[in-house]
Formats: C-alpha cells, sequence, structure tokens
C-alpha cells in the first residue's frame, strides 16, 4: 500500500507538471486520484495487493487451485477480462500465475531438477519454447497470455538455479530491489528518454544508453532512499536502516 499510494500521487504530480511533454496529455488531479483508487496506477502493486488479500482470506490450498481454474476459464471464455477498473483484468489473468508460485514453493523439492546438466537442459528447453511462441504471429489467446508467461518464467527459474551457486552479486542485489528498480524507473523515464534522444541518434545505441542510464539514476536514487526511514517506508523497503 505505502509504495503504491506513495509513487502513484508523486506519478499524478509529475503528470500534471509535466502534461505538455508527454503524449498522454493533460490530467486533472481529481481526474488522477480516481484513477488511483481504481488502479490505473502502478497496476502491479494494485493487482499484487489484491492477490495477497485473496490469498489472506482463503487459507485453503486446494480451494485456490480451484479458484485460479476458474480464472483461467473466465479469462479465456467471457468479456470480463475487458474490465479495466480495478484491475480485474489484470487480477483474473494474474491469480493462476499467482497461486502456481504457491504451489512451487510447497513442492519446490520434488519438482526442482537435482543435476545441473538437467537444469541446463530445461533451460535449453523452455527457452526454445519461449522463442517460438514470441515468432508465433498467429498466436492463440491461451499461448500468448499463459504460454508465453510460463515458458519465459520456467526459462529465467531454470537460468536462475545455475547462477545461484556462483554467488553472482548483481543478481542478487537486483532480485533483492526488484520493486524499487521498477518504481524509480517510471519516475525518471521521461528525461531519460530526452537526453539519450538528443545525445545518441543511432536507435541501437539510444536504447542502450537509456537502458544503462536507467539503472545508474535508480541505483543512485534507491542508495539515498535507504538513508532514511521514511524513505524506505514509501518505496517498499524494510523500516529498519539495512547494513
Amino acid at each position: 500500500m505505502y509504495p503504491f499510494l506513495s509513487y502513484s500521487i508523486l506519478g499524478i504530480v509529475l503528470r500534471f507538471l509535466l502534461s505538455s511533454y508527454t503524449n498522454s496529455g493533460p490530467l486533472g488531479l481529481i481526474e488522477g486520484f480516481v484513477q488511483i483508487l481504481t488502479g490505473h496506477y502502478y497496476w502491479f502493486l494494485y493487482t499484487l495487493m489484491m492477490l495477497m488479500v485473496t490469498v489472506y482470506l482463503i487459507k485453503n490450498f486446494y480451494l485456490l487451485v480451484v479458484i485460479a481454474i476458474a480464472s483461467v476459464c473466465l479469462y479465456l471464455n467471457t468479456d470480463i477480462k475487458n474490465i479495466t477498473d480495478f484491475t480485474i483484468d489484470r487480477y483474473l489473468l494474474c491469480f493462476p500465475f499467482f497461486v502456481l508460485g504457491i504451489c512451487l514453493r510447497r513442492f519446490y523439492v520434488k519438482v526442482i531438477p537435482q543435476k545441473a546438466v538437467h537444469r541446463l537442459l530445461l533451460f535449453m528447453f523452455f527457452g526454445l519454447l519461449y522463442i517460438l511462441f514470441i515468432l508465433n504471429k498467429e498466436a492463440s489467446t491461451v499461448i500468448e497470455n499463459y504460454g508465453v508467461v510460463l515458458s519465459g518464467s520456467a526459462m529465467v527459474w531454470m537460468l536462475s538455479t545455475l547462477l545461484s551457486p556462483l554467488e553472482v552479486n548483481y543478481v542478487k542485489h537486483f532480485g533483492k530491489y526488484s520493486l524499487q528498480y521498477y518504481l524509480n524507473h517510471l519516475l525518471i523515464m521521461l528525461p531519460i528518454y530526452f537526453i539519450a534522444g538528443y545525445i545518441f541518434k543511432h536507435s541501437i545505441i539510444r536504447l542502450f544508453a537509456i537502458w544503462i542510464l536507467a539503472i545508474v539514476c535508480s541505483y543512485i536514487m534507491l542508495n539515498f532512499q535507504k538513508r532514511f526511514k521514511a524513505l524506505r517506508v514509501l518505496c517498499g523497503l524494510n523500516s529498519r536502516r539495512p547494513n
């Protein structure tokens, strides 16, 4: 709730002040606050909050699985997926993946391959599957919304298990602070696009520059946020100052 509200309000203020520099046009403050309440700002955090509340209220694991299957059927066969208010469309789409994460946590030891070579083969298999799904221009709704996500997630999962024994510190860093990078990126992207577009004319170089500038600026912002308790709370960090 804290990062959702704080960053949404900040986003409204920035959009109000910088509306002449964006494609979205001017935004009234009242309209902006209505969009906050209905989940149109930082939909990811809004949807995640709804998912966590649902799982907290429904503690029966098997009932959650049944509801996850039902959410897939509703998303594929009804028009409820077109309702964007309160992120109902995102909620239906994300619910089975959230429950799948709970399943993996519950049965992790049984489903994770023990040998590194098996993980490598699975990484290659899911990576190939992901590429085939992405390149399929006539993909069905099932492949587009579920096949791509599942194969891509499985690919990253296997890659993570392969990197885990190597103690790659930067991977741990971005994993630990992924929420803060996500939040900070959205605040600074507009000026970064302008700066990179002004300095670099080649599209590939400009894209790479945007990526580097976003990470560096977000890293600086993160270290500043970690220094103050109020900022740590507002950006979703632990209220205690980390070592």
